[in-house]
């Protein structure tokens, strides 16, 4: 029996030992167990933490996508408008050098308009110079009293100092004559050279080779107006004696040019 005791103290021992071995692990367990547990919850927590930033983050990443979205199509429009700019820029340095060119040109224009305008302004001047020496010739002639005057004529006087003297002839080899009935010869005389503003008075003569100083109406005058008069001679075969003799009227006029 003290064999079967011994052999059981050491069995009781042996389980002792193996129990507080159990129990020393259960207890480690416990622990482990526990850790688990705290490092589970902890796992929950950080998951369900990183739950909520997730999804932040989508919203965030969604934002992002927008964002991007809208600066890639503001990144097309700037594109666009440089390219626009590009080319109105190329379009403005195309036009400042034709402008260059025309500046130019114009410059050359208004150099040469400065130089003809200048010529124009001496003369002008000198023309202006003239000008007011003959208005001091007119205004001078203007105040000199004519030698001539007139005491009476066919119409109301003319202004005294405008008082003229014209005289002429038909010419001998240029007085034209025309038959007036049966014996007398017409011819006209143009005195509208002489510049009467009124009708002057007229004395007339025939001038000829022979013939004339058994004419009558040497000195009768007809129808004077301000440019001319008529006179008629009569005499036997007046017109072939006017021709072979080269009859031409002589005159003398007075009137007004003023």
């Amino acid at each position: 029996m003290q064999t079967e005791v011994g052999g059981t103290t050491d069995k009781v021992e042996e389980l002792e030992t193996t129990l507080t071995g159990k129990w020393r692990i259960r207890k480690q367990h416990k622990r482990s167990l526990v850790t688990l547990t705290e490092s589970v919850q902890a796992l929950q927590t950080t998951s369900s933490n990183m739950q909520t930033e997730v999804g932040g983050t989508t919203e965030k990443v969604e934002e992002l996508e927008t964002t991007l979205t809208r600066e890639m199509e503001n990144t097309k429009a700037n594109k666009r408008s440089l390219e626009i700019l590009t080319e109105t820029v190329q379009a403005l340095q195309t036009t400042s050098s034709n402008m260059q060119t025309e500046v130019g040109g114009t410059t050359d224009k208004v150099e040469e308009l400065e130089t003809t305008l200048t010529r124009e302004m001496e003369n002008t001047k000198a023309n202006k110079r003239s000008l007011v020496t003959l208005t001091e010739s007119v205004q001078a002639l203007q105040t000199t009293s004519s030698n001539v005057m007139i005491l009476n004529g066919e119409e109301s006087a003319g202004n005294a100092r405008c008082a003229k003297v014209c005289a002429g002839t038909t010419g001998r080899s240029s007085t034209s004559h025309s038959r007036y009935g049966s014996q007398d010869i017409s011819i006209y005389v143009n005195i509208s050279g002489c510049g009467f503003v009124k009708i002057p008075t007229i004395t007339t003569s025939v001038e000829g080779r022979g013939g004339h100083d058994e004419a009558t109406g040497t000195s009768s005058v007809y129808s004077a107006t301000r440019t001319g008069f008529t006179m008629r001679f009569r005499r036997g075969h007046a017109s072939h004696y006017a021709t072979i003799y080269n009859w031409n009227v002589e005159w003398i006029a007075i009137g007004y040019t003023c």
